[in-house]
């Protein structure tokens, strides 16, 4: 057999490593990565001790389910970098940079929109008031009388306040 052939292409006992330094870069509990990789605590818990390997389905699910915790596939299976891994890199960590920017945004957002939705019921309430007023009768006092002849000749009778 050629020395080739010996050589494993997917080092086993490397992806357990590498899946060690994602759970330090994950920085959560192991029940936290368990649904996030969609892997079983038990099966995480054996791969990192070293009593136990990835399979293939595990492998495609650590891949799927958290791309944002490597560089690439390629790093995780073979445990080198792609030549556009600075690039993959950075957008990364653009790409956090401005999910951290567009969080903040829209908690921004939501404030303004909560403060509006206050300023909104103020306004409400004020032009409900508002009606209310315009709409209320206005009680008129008869306060004198004027009668007028054919004449062109008038009487006043003023009328005598009953407070």
């Amino acid at each position: 057999m050629s020395e080739d052939r010996k050589k494993d292409y997917i080092d086993l006992a490397m992806l357990s490593q590498r899946l060690r330094e994602i759970l330090e870069k994950f920085g959560g509990t192991a029940k936290e990565f368990s649904e996030k990789s969609k892997l079983s605590e038990a099966k995480i818990s054996k791969v990192v001790n070293n009593k136990g390997y990835l399979s293939i389905d595990d492998i495609n699910d650590i891949i799927r389910n958290c791309p944002d915790l490597m560089p690439n596939p390629e790093w995780f299976l073979f445990g080198y970098e792609t030549l556009d891994f600075q690039e993959t890199r950075l957008n990364f960590e653009e790409k956090q940079q401005n999910d951290s920017y567009l969080i903040k945004r829209l908690e921004e957002l939501v404030s303004v929109n909560n403060s509006l939705k206050v300023e909104n019921d103020g306004l409400k309430a004020s032009l409900k008031a508002l009606e209310k007023e315009k709409h209320k009768k206005i009680e008129k006092e008869i306060t004198e009388i004027k009668v007028y002849y054919k004449n062109n000749s008038f009487e006043t009778y003023l009328l005598e306040n009953e407070d």
